[in-house]
C-alpha cells in the first residue's frame, strides 16, 4: 500500500495523550517509514537532537508553543493534500475538521 505525508520543521504536532509508540530511529525517512508500517499510524514527530520518532494515532493540533528541533508529518489521503497546495498548517485544520477526528 502506498501512503502520502505532509511534513513540517516550522510547526510541531503536539504529541501528549496521542502518542501511539516512539523509538529511537536514525532518520526522518526511517521515522515514516515506522508509520507506514504501523496500523494506527496518523502523524508523528521526529525530534532531531535526540533521534526520537513518536509515532502518534491521531492528528492533533499544532503546538504553537513548541518549536524544537524537529519534524512533525501527516499521513493524507486525499488528492488535494497531495498536492502540496496548501501549507502544513491548513492540511493539519482540514485533517482535524473531519468527522470522528479528536485530539
Amino acid at each position: 500500500m502506498e501512503y502520502h505525508y505532509r511534513y513540517s520543521t516550522d510547526k510541531e504536532l503536539s504529541v501528549g495523550k496521542n502518542q501511539l509508540t516512539h523509538e529511537v530511529r536514525e532518520t526522518t525517512d526511517d521515522c515514516i517509514k515506522w508509520c507506514a508500517q504501523e496500523s494506527q499510524c496518523t502523524s508523528g514527530v521526529y525530534l532531531f537532537d535526540h533521534k526520537a520518532c513518536h509515532l502518534l494515532n491521531n492528528i492533533p493540533k499544532i503546538d504553537e508553543s513548541g518549536q524544537r528541533n524537529q519534524m512533525s508529518f501527516v499521513k493524507v489521503t486525499t488528492e488535494e493534500d497531495k498536492k502540496c497546495e496548501k501549507s502544513f498548517t491548513e492540511v493539519v485544520n482540514g485533517l482535524n475538521s473531519q468527522p470522528g477526528k479528536t485530539e
